[in-house]
């Protein structure tokens, strides 16, 4: 596996996972059988922790996490640049924090929508009001209740950070309106109902699909016959600050990571 660094030109080759980890997965992929083919992985970068601290400055430093949605649980592994390793993430059962009755199987696919905000990434599910939680501090796997709202497909959701330790989720409405709702200034899950606050924001230049989040920006496309392209939005003032004109909405975000690799070779 390799880390890309795609504005300085870099990449960093990772080492291989260890023996012990290697073993422990194959025993678990031998009970999937091939019903691991199927399954949702993927691979992506997360910010660094506690443990890099000591090796290396914030800004260079960084952590890769690859990750799999068995039928059973979900399963994945974390690299440190800080520390140089690979080490396993405690996992959950499903059967343990799915509703009762809920099938597995259809819970596996579900997640398709992963979110980043306060050290916790959030994966969407298109089945069920649950949300899949990692949070990156405590280096575990939690459910989360969904919020208590109607919303569109999860594609459509975006969660992301308003300050101050605040996680709040956007539900953009046939109407072109988002809907904003805190989670709670630190914890994961949903509080009482009177805890919640609701307030809607008109998108000003008309109807504009979620690209991505960073920080407490928006990446949001809007397609027009005149001049369709890429916009920023503020989560807190919901200010509109074109970045590009664009043709198509496909794009990824790129932003703060790393600066640079270091000693890793050039591309």
């Amino acid at each position: 596996m390799v880390v890309c660094d795609p504005l300085h030109r870099q990449y960093l080759l990772l080492p291989e996972l260890p023996d012990d980890l290697v073993a422990s997965w194959i025993d678990t992929l031998m009970i999937e059988g091939p019903r691991f083919s199927g399954s949702y992985r993927e691979t992506f970068l997360a910010p660094p922790g506690n443990d890099e601290e000591a090796a290396a400055t914030e800004e260079t430093s960084f952590r890769v996490i690859w990750m799999a949605l068995l039928q059973t649980k979900p399963m994945a592994v974390i690299f440190s640049s800080g520390t140089g390793q690979w080490r396993a993430i405690p996992s959950l059962t499903w059967s343990e924090s799915l509703p009762a009755g809920f099938v597995p199987s259809t819970w596996m696919v579900s997640f398709v929508s992963r979110h980043y905000a306060n050290d916790r990434f959030y994966w969407i599910s298109g089945s069920t009001e649950k949300l899949l939680v990692l949070d990156i501090r405590r280096v575990e796997f939690s459910m989360a209740d969904h919020p208590p709202c109607a919303r569109g497909v999860s594609d459509d959701v975006a969660i992301v950070e308003a300050g101050q330790g605040m996680t709040v989720m956007f539900v953009p409405k046939l109407t072109h309106l988002a809907l904003l709702i805190p989670f709670g200034e630190t914890t994961v899950g949903v509080p009482p109902n009177d805890r919640w606050r609701r307030r809607q924001s008109r998108w000003i230049m008309g109807p504009c699909s979620w690209v991505h989040a960073v920080g407490r920006h928006l990446l949001l496309y809007r397609g027009s016959f005149f001049k369709p392209g890429y916009f920023t939005q503020d989560v807190n003032t919901f200010e509109l600050e074109r970045v590009c004109d664009a043709l198509s909405r496909q794009a990824h975000g790129y932003c703060n990571f790393p600066p640079s690799l270091l000693s890793s070779r050039t591309v």
